[in-house]
């Protein structure tokens, strides 16, 4: 079992404490559980053990005895010391110390990031809930509605810290010196804050309309989520939550883009599409469903189609899905704005070619490539193949420099031609040196030497 990840957070939370304590700074990590959104096994996995464990529900004091019970709360992670790792025996079993509560909410969180987010701040625990509670009572937008305010879910944490005005977003964040979840693809979200004193409570904390609108876009896959998870359980290929949210996601914003509001309409868009996989509503006959969607049930439009529609989207579903696949590589190739890949680099020229260096897309014309040495031979060609080299996109232009016989320094500027590869580790460029003149072809797939010479 790979324990990369649980070394790669452990090194992240004892950096994050070096850090704080180098400023001279009390510091103390809390981690925010929702307890009510735990299942018993998480719990039971979470606290079996760990009878030490300092945990104050986040309602403490309220009066509000269930939600005391059952509701999140606020737990006193200790100080990680040292630099253990994480390997096969300890993790396997139950390392002792500090360790294993770490360790134990790190799981849960890479399972379903909704459950744990951490806080670092400050202040004593007492202070830390006062604060926390005064976030609870909320007044949002654009109605000034009053709301009791689940402002404690990853999702809302990072809407409310990337929209909020300066101030609101100060009374919330100012007392943390940071608040740390997980997203959906188990990467470290980090939302800085100043590591204030804790203000005056607001009467009711105020959330703009832009900002309600931002946390309802935020919320809505992990509310279709639950509703999948009740009524179509068998479409998910992952029974993690995170991973769940990452097959859903993209589905929930073409929903939204296409102006579905509605819970049950959303939710009906998703399963379809966890059914028939991706691009399945760009079909012309589901497109004049969609455009005219809100006017009755989507589920009541889906179900008045021919069947035949249906079947065409199901056998079309492998190649739509890997013409996706492909988009998005591609995609991010251009976002890079290079492809490594392999390379063959063939002399045709009758000559030795000495020292051939070629530009590197990711800097200057200073950050060369070396490539090499080829034999050069009339009427032959050699070649030399090269394991990877950074390659600009096809239509882009790239430098060669070598140097000939006599110590002639050469220089040719080329334009890339050919098409992207279609798997991240596929494809070849070829360069050719030749009497009349050198290019660079980028290939899809590495090409035979026939294929290289035409």
């Amino acid at each position: 079992m790979d324990f990369e990840f649980e070394n790669r957070m452990l090194d992240r939370f004892r950096t994050k404490h070096r850090e704080l304590a180098a400023r001279g700074a009390s510091v103390r990590l809390y981690a925010l559980v929702d307890s009510a959104a735990m299942t018993r096994h998480e719990t039971n996995y979470l606290y079996k053990d760990l009878d030490n464990v300092q945990r104050t529900s986040l309602y403490a004091g309220s009066g509000l005895a269930t939600l005391e019970e059952t509701g999140p709360s606020l737990v006193v992670m200790p100080h990680l010391r040292g630099d253990e790792r994480v390997t096969w025996s300890t993790g396997n079993g139950r390392p002792a110390g500090p360790i294993n509560l770490f360790l134990r909410l790190i799981r849960l969180a890479r399972h379903n990031a909704q459950l744990v987010s951490w806080i670092w701040t400050p202040h004593d625990l007492e202070p830390c809930i006062d604060h926390l509670q005064t976030l609870l009572h909320a007044r949002l937008g654009p109605d000034d509605t009053d709301a009791w305010f689940f402002f404690y879910q990853p999702p809302s944490l990072r809407a409310l810290h990337r929209g909020l005005p300066d101030p609101t977003r100060r009374q919330a964040f100012g007392p943390c010196y940071a608040w740390w979840t997980l997203d959906k693809h188990a990467e470290l979200v980090e939302l800085p804050g100043e590591g204030l004193p804790v203000p005056p409570a607001w009467d009711a904390f105020p959330v703009p309309a832009d900002v309600v609108d931002a946390l309802h876009r935020e919320v809505m896959p992990l509310q279709v989520l639950a509703w999948l998870r009740k009524t179509k359980p068998e479409l998910f290929t992952d029974s993690a939550t995170n991973a769940q949210l990452c097959e859903i996601a993209p589905f929930v914003e073409r929903a939204m883009n296409y102006g579905l509001s509605g819970k049950t309409d959303m939710a009906v868009f998703v399963a379809w599409g966890l059914r028939y996989k991706t691009n399945y509503e760009m079909h012309p006959v589901v497109q004049q469903v969609l455009a005219t969607a809100r006017s009755v049930p989507l589920i009541d439009a889906y179900m008045a189609l021919d069947s035949e529609v249906w079947q065409e989207i199901a056998a079309t579903a492998h190649q739509r899905a890997e013409d996706e696949r492909i988009r998005q590589l591609h995609e991010a190739f251009r976002e890079q704005g290079f492809v490594s890949m392999k390379a063959r680099f063939v002399n045709a020229s009758g000559m030795n070619l000495w020292n051939i260096q070629i530009t590197s897309p990711r800097g200057t014309r200073d950050d060369r490539q070396r490539i090499g040495y080829i034999d050069g031979e009339m009427y032959r060609e050699f070649t030399l193949d090269v394991k990877t080299v950074d390659v600009p996109l096809p239509g882009e232009r790239m430098v060669l420099e070598w140097i000939e016989p006599h110590h002639l320094y050469k220089t040719s500027e080329v334009v890339v031609r050919g098409e992207l590869p279609r798997d991240a580790k596929a494809g070849m460029l070829v360069v050719t040196f030749s009497e009349f003149g050198r290019s660079a072809v980028m290939h899809a797939e590495e090409p035979s030497v026939r294929e290289q010479r035409a």
